[in-house]
């Protein structure tokens, strides 16, 4: 038998369940069939070795049982064993030498396309070719997986589903079960792609109990085309998560009943959860004192893609043109959001997640992380970036940042340097400021430094010749700085014709001036500060901790006052935690599949992924056809950022073809999958 019978029609395996083929096994004897969602039971053998016969036994969700027949002359045995429940077509036999024959009825699948599994929901693409697309229709509805008869626009996919809404209940729809309940750890945002037969159609997506259809949410959204690709949002933020849902079911036009014709026929595609892009963004924070800006991106304030943010604004002025932060090691290795002396804008760090912001009591709290794969020569590491203001009038003059800098590298880093460079102009021509960094030695904090005062250095900007603005920099994990000045923007920051290296800004953040060390050029000029803490030794995977505050005053007795406040504010915050020692900790916080790099690629490219704990990891390579190219990690991975190479070979080191291929990532429950271009 074959499942391509004679010309021209197929043969279609008869859909049972095991107590029919138990039950009626002389009625289906030598007929193609297929059982749906079974999993190997307790009391099987095991899955066959590389030329082993083994008669397994297989139940489904009624407890019913019966025997699976593996022959070692087929290409099953000695394959990997699947995850259950899965689907099997088979031939339905008999195995008995008891007279009659009334016993040991029997399904012997022929290769490994019989064996069909469970779809997930990130595998609801409809393109793997060994997965049970099958549909369970009601009150009129047909849905069916065919090959996409509208490869355009939005969806060049081989294969969708049609949907055709019959004469039948305004409720018709199908569902399709998955093989785990719907992970909403990551997200609870979905896309569905549909072509529509006309403007104004609706789709429902249900989300629904395997076995109580009481527990389900639903939406529905409407199309705005007709007869075009589009993308569908759906937003399940408010599902109760201690539910499961394992049904995905569809219903289109709810409310109208159909009537099969091409008005009532749909395309449905990639029903997918929905990430929201990590994109470069900045966050405007608020008090009665101040308004400034952070970015996911490692500047400081709004610049180059943030204009239409606020810099640092002090009483509802901008003092602030530009800042960035810096990390840095050595010449060759200065990981900055500063520009260049030729005004050429930075984009700065790679965002790896979009701003989070909370309120909690009087502060305003956001958290995000970056890394620096971005830069030329990456020091390797990632910072994840909490900053915070607060609206208690006492203490809305600054803005607080701590930096968890984390080294994802495999060696030491070696006497790192944290800075900023900030370049505040206290009126709006920018160039009558003034400066410098101040050593207060009277500060005292409960708890720190066994209660005694400590020094604390407070580097400020003011305008010339006006006492009643000023804005600053002060470290509160460390009291003073490791290096830095208060520069003059036409001597050292943009002086015509000579370029501002690496070398220049690692050397103004390293050490301090030998002139003029702290205070400024002794005139009206355009003034920054540049200031660094550290440095920090960090061993491969570990973390060091830094924090400042930018802050402003009415005076400069008021920007100490403040400068004090903030130091104390972050010794006692819970949030923040300790300030300046090195700890392990666990980044990123959840699961992520980044896309390949480069893409398209020739011949290597490499493929990021973040585990927020120690994961089994299963990394695979497939082509179009569902078919396995190349598994890259089959093995336990530590938590954190990590990273592999394909070098575009198959399993057996030989080079594939140029084309399409789709990388799959299992960890946990955590599933992902992601194309990528091979060009030669």
């Amino acid at each position: 038998f074959t499942d391509l019978g004679p010309a021209p029609q197929p043969i279609i395996p008869k859909v049972v369940t095991i107590k029919e083929l138990n039950t009626n096994g002389e009625m289906l004897e030598n007929s193609l069939i297929s059982i749906r969602n079974v999993t190997k039971a307790v009391s099987s053998p095991a899955w066959p070795i590389l030329g082993a016969s083994v008669n397994m036994i297989f139940t489904d969700a009624s407890g019913d049982s019966t025997t699976m027949r593996i022959d070692g002359d087929t290409d099953i045995d000695g394959m990997p064993e699947p995850n259950y429940p899965i689907t099997i077509v088979g031939d339905a036999g008999q195995f008995d030498n008891t007279i009659p024959y009334t016993s040991g009825y029997q399904w012997l699948p022929r290769d490994m396309k019989d064996i069909f599994f469970t779809p997930t929901l990130q595998a609801l693409n409809f393109e793997a070719p060994n997965f049970d697309y099958t549909f369970t229709d009601f009150s009129g509805a047909k849905a069916v997986r065919v090959p996409n008869p509208q490869k355009n626009g939005l969806d060049t996919s081989n294969f969708v589903v049609k949907m055709v809404k019959g004469a039948g209940d305004p409720w018709a729809g199908s569902y399709l079960s998955l093989d785990k309940p719907v992970d909403f750890k990551n997200t609870k945002l979905f896309k569905v792609k549909v072509f529509m037969p006309k403007v104004g159609a609706k789709l429902l997506l249900k989300f629904e109990n395997q076995t109580n259809g009481g527990i389900n949410m639903e939406k529905e959204a409407t199309g705005t085309k007709a007869n075009a690709w589009e993308e569908l949002m759906y937003d399940f933020s408010a599902i109760d998560t201690s539910k499961t849902y394992q049904k995905v079911v569809l219903i289109c036009d709810l409310g109208t009943v159909g009537d099969g014709s091409a008005n009532f026929t749909y395309l449905l595609d990639d029903i997918q959860p929905y990430v929201v892009p990590v994109v470069p963004m900045g966050v405007t924070l608020t008090t009665s004192k101040i308004q400034t800006t952070v970015t996911n991106t490692g500047h400081i304030g709004g610049v180059g893609d943030f204009q239409d943010k606020v810099g640092f604004k002090v009483g509802g002025t901008e003092r602030l043109f530009e800042g960035s932060l810096i990390f840095t090691t050595d010449s060759a290795h200065v990981s900055n959001a500063w520009r260049d002396r030729a005004g050429n804008y930075n984009p700065g760090f790679r965002p790896l997640r979009n701003i989070k912001v909370d309120q909690i009591g009087s502060t305003v709290r956001t958290e995000t992380l970056f890394d620096d794969s971005s830069m030329v020569r990456p020091l390797g590491i990632s910072v994840l970036q909490r900053a915070l203001v607060d609206t208690n009038a006492a203490k809305a003059g600054y803005l607080m940042m701590q930096l968890n800098v984390i080294n994802n590298s495999n060696a030491k880093l070696s006497k790192l340097k944290v800075g900023t460079f900030l370049d505040f102009d206290m009126t709006a021509a920018g160039n009558v400021d003034r400066g410098g960094i101040i050593k207060d030695s009277t500060n005292t904090i409960s708890g720190v430094n066994g209660g005694l005062p400590f020094k604390m250095y407070v580097a400020y900007e003011q305008q010339g010749g006006v006492n009643t603005a000023y804005a600053g920099f002060v470290s509160i994990s460390q009291g003073q700085f490791g290096g830095g000045r208060i520069s003059s923007g036409a001597a050292e920051i943009y002086p015509t014709g000579v370029p501002f290296t690496d070398s220049i800004k690692n050397n103004f953040v390293s050490i301090f001036r030998a002139t003029n060390t702290f205070s400024d050029n002794g005139k009206n000029d355009d003034q920054s500060i540049i200031a660094s803490i550290g440095a920090f030794d960090i061993n491969s995977k570990d973390t060091a901790k830094v924090a400042f505050a930018v802050i402003s005053g009415n005076s400069l007795a008021d920007l100490i006052a403040t400068a004090r406040q903030v130091q104390k504010d972050y010794a006692a915050m819970d949030a923040f935690g300790p300030a300046t020692k090195v700890v392990q900790e666990t980044l990123p916080i959840t699961f992520a599949l980044d896309q390949n790099y480069p893409n398209p690629f020739n011949p290597t490219t490499t493929i990021r992924f973040a585990l927020p704990n120690d994961s089994k990891v299963s990394l695979k390579i497939y082509d179009v056809l569902g078919r396995e190219v190349r598994t890259l990690i089959n093995s336990d991975v530590a938590a954190g950022t990590n990273k592999v190479e394909w070098n575009g070979k198959n399993g057996v080191g030989q080079q594939v073809a140029s084309g399409m291929y789709i990388y799959r990532i299992e960890a946990g429950s955590f599933i992902a999958t992601k194309k990528m271009m091979l060009l030669k």
